[in-house]
């Protein structure tokens, strides 16, 4: 392979990689301040980046139920 085609693929990697640290970092920011929606969308465009992340997938779940709990409480 030439080594201008690895580079490229690790840079798109590298890229990919802080993309989805960066919208864990923020779906965690919504969470904790009890914005479900916003965290709920920030996580499952953490998990279009990276779909087999088993951490945003449950953060999602969470999202859910606290959303549920959340509206009831009103």
């Amino acid at each position: 392979m030439p080594p201008f085609i690895f580079c490229f693929s690790v840079s798109l990697y590298s890229q990919s990689t802080q993309d989805f640290a960066s919208a864990i970092k923020q779906a965690d920011f919504y969470f904790t301040q009890n914005k479900f929606l916003d965290a709920k969308n920030a996580y499952e465009n953490a998990l279009k980046l990276n779909p087999n992340d088993s951490y945003a997938k449950k953060k999602v779940k969470k999202c859910i139920a606290n959303k549920k709990k959340k509206g009831k409480k009103k």
